[in-house]
């Protein structure tokens, strides 16, 4: 109701809603003067509000759920924010809840935030959240050793770390070998590292790319990582 309820002695009217409600006053009958009506029409307005969100940009890694907050300043339990992203291709989201899903690397993806006009308020101001999506691939070196006098063949697992979110399959390629260490050094699809016999004794910054295959809604990401060699 317009009108939820009419103080009939002071006049005073409690807005229950938008829309139009007409009141009718009356003067009664006295032993000089007959019963007067008059009505008076009241227009009430829809009202105005706005969606807050606790950040306009933040940093997600792909393959990694996150949530989006936002809360309406007025009128809760009328209407909802609804969450859709500007960039398809770059992530996945519920667009009742806003638990996003990033599915492309190195992506600065968008997502509105908008309330539609209901019985009582006026839409609401779109929001949007800026997202820098991050590689769901994070492969760290860790610090290996050879020696010079023979080949030498180091495990995957001895010289990395590997955190992948996409799920990909990861694979493995020399993209640097400084000074001494170049032609001396390879690396297999598997991540193995072969250091061939006569190398240099000394200390290398050996440069490698990880790659995760693309998978499902994921595209391929990929780093480089640095691993420690010392040969002896």
């Amino acid at each position: 109701k317009v009108a939820s309820s009419i103080n009939p002695n002071t006049g005073e009217v409690k807005i229950g809603a938008a829309g139009t409600v007409t009141v009718k006053v009356s003067a009664t009958e006295t032993a000089n003067y007959a019963q007067k009506d008059a009505y008076v029409t009241l227009e009430v307005a829809k009202g105005n509000r706005t969606i807050s969100t606790p950040s306009l940009s933040l940093e997600a890694s792909c393959g990694e759920p996150f949530k989006i907050k936002g809360a309406l300043s007025a009128g809760a339990g009328e209407g909802s924010i609804v969450f859709t992203p500007r960039n398809q291709n770059a992530l996945d989201i519920n667009a009742s809840t806003g638990l996003a899903t990033p599915k492309k690397a190195f992506a600065t993806a968008g997502i509105y935030l908008d309330a539609a006009e209901t019985c009582n308020f006026n839409a609401a101001p779109r929001v949007t959240v800026i997202v820098n999506v991050k590689s769901g691939l994070m492969v760290t070196g860790k610090a290996i050793s050879g020696k010079s006098s023979k080949k030498t063949t180091i495990k995957a697992a001895k010289a990395y770390t590997v955190q992948n979110k996409t799920g990909g399959a990861v694979s493995y390629k020399l993209k640097s070998a400084p000074g001494k260490s170049k032609g001396k050094v390879t690396v297999a699809k598997n991540g193995n590292i072969t250091l061939k016999k006569g190398i240099a004794k000394g200390t290398y910054k050996i440069s490698i790319t990880a790659t995760a295959a693309a998978k499902g809604v994921y595209a391929a990401q990929n780093c480089v990582v640095t691993v420690t060699l010392k040969v002896k």
